[in-house]
């Protein structure tokens, strides 16, 4: 087949499949509609046989990978749907909108089956203030999530921001939104019985997101403005009725399944309802609702305008359902029915346009073998660890804390709303927030973790760190871990290396998970973030759920005279964001120790031991230093503290190490002994180290600093830093 006659983005595999299934040439319509389903955003050709190896078995799990979203059970007869969704590409086109609308996607995606949202998180990863459109990315991302999140009554709760040079051209955007519903009211993206209408329900279609899912499938060439269309344009309170009005209908029972249309918009929406259910659906895109004149069949097809869904019910609930969403001032047409057909049939202006099998999204979409080739490996390190140099100790430490990467963040958690709904039991800026669920009594802790993203460490072991970090931030409230969800962000597929790392960290998220029993409820890929070739490094992303069993310690000291307990035992050489905050080199094989049985182990005795401990924190970037700095000023109020290193354990790795895992807790003088015998018992190493209480930070004999002046150079430093760029 001459290479003139296959359309651009198709390989000549994927073109000559599609013509031996339907037996003739696609038509433009049909194939613009395929390019963008076999997109690597929609289709997952090129991730979809590695996610195979995640393990989707659990007590809790109630509906697993290939929905909206996934489910797990709480207790109660209630059950939590969760799940990441990233906006990478849109959010460095145009911040704003680009963060604002996948948070509405996410949301979109969490109302589809059925549940009330009631949490998002984020993780943001952006080059440090002072790179070029650093500043202006990071406010306008913020100012998205804030304000749309905020206007729909959602609130946000936690997150994570990372800040690295090697995100100056390709920022990441990653939102995980949890959402509540009874599980006998579980709503799937399916079409119901033959017969069954096929419902238009929301805002109306417009131009904004064409092409948005195939734009997120390649990686950038240079300027970004002239993608600006493919971005789409959210409108919050529409996006709040439509929360309303969907969720009224199917506490009614009137819905027999329900789509968001998100990526491919409605072409997609109508593919996957259909495959899921081996039905058929026609459409007649004469009654779908637009926002302007002279859309094409294709543009309507494929448009990304927000705060639309489909639903498929029976004829004799159309009227009440087109009530509930009149009532809230939003579209609501019958567009289609449900055929015995398997296939998706399109017509406008009384011609059909589009016939296809909806396997396309299923057993007949493309499924590529990418090549995958391990970069060269390096020698070797026979160094012994570096020395960590500690001179001038509080000038040191306070420079330390006001570096992007560790100052505080109150400068972007300050902008969301997390006090709506009344769940949040504490402020924003807790690394693992609890939410209370009145209906149920239950209350749920929610993290969303990634790991340290060093070229020393393999990507094995970073799949494996980013489950056991996001499962310790969990126990440490006293929450058992429920499922997962991942996102995992990388470059171009068609680099061997890249294909490569992503098959290893799946393996590496795998290997804990099924160590850990912990099951994948689902995720998201994103591949492509790379602009003229230079490519961000794996980025694993992990959001978990658990259920708090009793007492939940907290993650801030809590009053005068409680015991500081350190958990484990820091070692040399993985002081990694000291050492390059000094300017030593890390070496470049390295990889951290890990056994997962021992973790394994590990997990169920913190999990045991909360119910003795008044607060406990996972030690992460930064090292003791920064968890000991948050853990006495993220409080109701600062409180001082006072630490004596342990025998054996020098200041600067004390302070600084980031590996092995080491936590942070505090105890009473009562329970003190129980909670050491407990860890002792378990083979965990533990040491006092000081007592809270005063108003100064002061550690060994070098360090002696009053805590106000630590609070104001941590927590204003990330704002100094975006007012002097913007200055």
């Amino acid at each position: 087949m001459p290479d003139a006659q296959i359309p651009e983005g198709w390989s000549p595999v994927e073109y000559a499949a599609v013509v031996r299934r339907i037996g003739r040439r696609p038509n433009a319509v049909e194939t613009a509609v395929l390019s963008a389903l076999f997109s690597e955003h929609c289709a997952y050709k090129s991730s979809r046989a590695i996610l195979a190896r995640l393990p989707r078995k659990g007590e809790a799990l109630l509906e697993g990978p290939g929905e909206n979203a996934g489910i797990v059970a709480v207790g109660g007869g209630w059950a939590l749907a969760f799940k990441i969704e990233s906006h990478n590409h849109p959010s460095f086109i145009e911040p704003y909108q680009g963060a604002a609308t996948g948070v509405g996607g996410i949301v979109r995606d969490i109302l589809a089956m059925g549940a009330r949202p009631i949490a998002l998180l984020d993780a943001l990863f952006f080059a440090p203030p002072g790179h070029e459109r650093s500043s202006y990315l990071m406010e306008h991302v913020v100012a998205g999530i804030g304000g749309y999140g905020n206007a729909i009554g959602v609130p946000t709760v936690g997150g994570k921001s990372v800040f690295d040079a090697r995100y100056a051209r390709n920022i990441l955007v990653n939102v995980l939104c949890v959402g509540l519903l009874p599980v006998d009211r579980i709503v799937r993206g399916v079409t119901g019985r033959v017969g069954n209408v096929i419902l238009y329900v929301g805002a109306r279609t417009g131009r904004d997101g064409l092409h948005g899912a195939t734009m997120a499938s390649r990686g950038f060439a240079g300027a970004t403005e002239g993608a600006r269309p493919a971005v789409q344009v959210g409108d919050p309170f529409a996006g709040k009725r439509l929360i309303e009005a969907t969720l009224a209908v199917v506490d009614a029972g009137l819905v027999a399944g329900m789509q968001d249309l998100g990526a491919a918009g409605l072409a997609s929406a109508l593919f996957e309802m259909a495959n899921r259910s081996g039905n058929g659906i026609t459409v007649d895109l004469a009654r779908v609702p637009l926002r302007q004149r002279g859309l094409s069949p294709t543009e309507i097809l494929l448009s990304e305008s927000q705060e639309r869904m489909v639903i498929a019910a029976d004829p004799a609930a159309v009227p009440r359902i087109a009530e509930h969403f009149h009532r809230w001032d939003l579209c609501c047409v019958p567009i289609g029915e449900v055929t015995a057909s398997a296939s998706v049939a399109v017509h406008s202006g009384g011609t059909r346009i589009l016939k296809l099998p909806a396997s396309f999204v299923g057993e007949d979409a493309p499924r590529l073998d990418r090549p995958r080739r391990a970069p060269p490996a390096p020698p070797p390190s026979r160094r012994s660890p570096p020395a960590i140099p500690l001179d001038d100790p509080e000038g040191t430490l306070l420079a330390f804390l006001a570096t992007p990467q560790l100052a505080a963040r109150n400068v972007i958690y300050e902008q969301f709303d997390h006090g709506v709904q009344l769940r949040a039991i504490e402020g924003g800026g807790s690394p693992a927030p609890l939410l209370r669920l009145p209906e149920t009594d239950e209350r749920i802790a929610v993290v969303l973790h990634a790991p340290p993203l060093l070229p020393a460490i393999a990507p094995r072991t970073l799949g494996r760190m980013a489950v056991l970090g996001a499962a310790l931030r969990l126990v440490c409230r006293g929450a058992r871990p429920l499922g997962l969800t991942d996102g995992l962000n990388f470059g171009s597929p068609e680099d061997p290396q890249v294909m490569w790392s992503f098959a290893e960290v799946v393996s590496g998220i795998a290997e804990a998970c099924e160590c850990f029993g912990i099951p994948v409820t689902g995720g998201n890929v994103s591949f492509y973030n790379e602009t003229e070739g230079v490519a961000i490094p794996p980025t694993p992303v992990v959001g978990m759920i658990g259920r708090v069993e009793g007492e939940a310690p907290a993650c801030v000291f809590r009053e005068p005279g409680e015991i500081l307990l350190l958990i484990g035992r820091p070692q040399p050489g993985y002081c990694w964001t000291y050492q390059a905050f000094r300017g030593i080199d890390l070496p470049l094989s390295s990889d951290p120790p890990l056994d997962l049985e021992e973790e394994r182990h590990r997990l169920a005795v913190i999990l045991a031991l909360s119910k003795h401990l008044r607060s406990i924190r996972l030690v992460t970037a930064g090292g003791l230093a920064r968890a000991l700095v948050a853990a006495s000023l993220d409080g109701p109020e600062p409180i001082g503290i006072r630490v004596e290193p342990p025998p054996g354990i020098e200041c600067a790795t004390l302070l600084f190490s980031e590996w092995p895992p080491t936590l942070l807790a505090t105890t009473t003088q009562g329970a003190y002994h129980e909670a050491v015998a407990l860890l002792r018992a378990a083979g965990i190493p533990c040491d006092p180290i000081g007592e809270v209480g005063g108003d100064r930070l002061s550690i060994g004999e070098g360090i002696d600093l009053p805590i106000d002046r630590v609070e104001g150079v941590w927590r204003g430093a990330l704002e100094r830093m975006l007012q002097e760029r913007k200055d």
